[in-house]
């Protein structure tokens, strides 16, 4: 009992840790993407040229790409994030949204998976395609992107440790925990079979919602 007891709120503890990832990138796209010339004047004003050019980047991205394959999106957007933060580890103990990210310009495995999450998002790819997956690999616990394009398909992995996207038959190195995106969360058994579903709390979302408004403002 009292290892299951562990085990239970090990689990909660990741749900609460990771799923407060999702509302900041939602809102990074939804009411402020595409970034005004407003905005963006008042991002290089307090964050200097280099902040404003990132956000640029990023905009120029989803627009010019908007209308490829899923397959030549993944590319495209895997190639942008692992490039784009030039620092590898980021400098806040905090999660960082993609947002910050690109203004600090700095970034850890989650920040980078979050941020290909939301802007294939942008770039209409289907968020049931799309899996944010917390993993164990030969380094320890780290955060990649999945995408499947049917349930019958193999899952596709973005990485930015491995910088080539590659099927998931193919990354033996790592082991899923659970995966999420912004219709539930996963738990996965140690064999990467699914145990159960887990749902999202919606009232979490909303706080990360008003909290991304405020940073935005």
């Amino acid at each position: 009992m009292f290892t299951k007891g562990l085990k239970v709120k090990a689990l909660v503890m990741c749900l609460v840790f990771f799923s407060g990832m999702l509302m900041p990138l939602r809102a990074l796209v939804d009411p402020v993407f595409p970034y005004s010339g407003k905005f963006l004047n008042a991002v290089g004003i307090r964050h200097g040229l280099a902040a404003k050019e990132r956000l640029q980047a990023l905009e120029a991205l989803v627009h010019e790409n908007r209308f490829l394959s899923d397959r030549e999106k993944l590319e495209v957007v895997n190639n942008f994030w692992n490039r784009s933060p030039n620092r590898h580890g980021s400098t806040k103990k905090s999660l960082l949204t993609p947002f910050e990210t690109l203004l600090l310009n700095a970034a850890d495995c989650k920040d980078y998976s979050t941020g290909k999450y939301l802007t294939l998002v942008a770039m209409g790819v289907d968020t049931r395609k799309l899996r944010l997956a917390y993993v164990i690999s030969r380094q320890g616990p780290h955060m990649v992107l999945k995408y499947q394009e049917s349930p019958e398909s193999v899952p596709l992995v973005l990485d930015n440790i491995a910088l080539i996207i590659l099927p998931d038959n193919m990354r033996p190195d790592i082991r899923m925990v659970f995966a999420f995106n912004d219709h539930g969360m996963w738990v996965f058994n140690r064999s990467g079979q699914t145990l159960r579903q887990v749902s999202a709390s919606p009232g979490f979302w909303r706080k990360m919602r008003a909290r991304i408004g405020r940073e935005l403002g």
